[in-house]
């Protein structure tokens, strides 16, 4: 499936205003990657990223990843720690 292991990543575009551009991808059965959902959140805050994925969670039938590779930021590991609590997260370089 599609959702078996997924990546999150947040980037920043750099103008008049800093917004963190959230992504999640899978790879499909051809070894490809594919974009299984994306989102500007409003800050970096726990409470923004534990909203991020539980939206990204119903639009993906609630239908948790097995394993999550994410950046090392404490609101990130501590949202997917409660919306997640069931994935194996590990770290990205």
């Amino acid at each position: 499936q599609l959702g078996d292991a997924i990546m999150f990543y947040t980037s920043h575009k750099q103008n008049n205003y800093v917004v963190p551009f959230a992504t999640f991808v899978g790879v499909n059965h051809h070894k490809q990657p594919v974009l299984l959902g994306c989102a500007l959140v409003s800050d970096e805050s726990k409470e923004s990223f534990i909203w991020l994925f539980e939206t990204w969670l119903r639009a993906m039938s609630g239908c948790h990843p097995n394993s999550i590779i994410a950046e090392h930021d404490d609101s990130i590991l501590q949202a997917i720690a409660q919306a997640f609590p069931l994935s194996h997260h590990r770290l990205s370089i």
